[in-house]
């Protein structure tokens, strides 16, 4: 098991919703309490893209 496999784990075992957004607003992860707290999969968060409000 390597780091990135041990973050993730840890991500997915956290209690909190937890998604990660990159610097051009597509999201790459999503974990299974955000998905819950969304009410969708961690597949179609993953689909969406976030716009900062600025």
């Amino acid at each position: 098991m390597d780091f990135k496999q041990i973050d993730i784990k840890l991500l997915d075992i956290n209690p909190s919703g937890i998604v990660i957004i990159r610097t051009d607003g597509s999201i790459s992860y999503a974990n299974k309490k955000a998905a819950e707290t969304l009410g969708l999969s961690a597949s179609l968060i993953s689909e969406r893209s976030y716009n900062s409000p600025e």
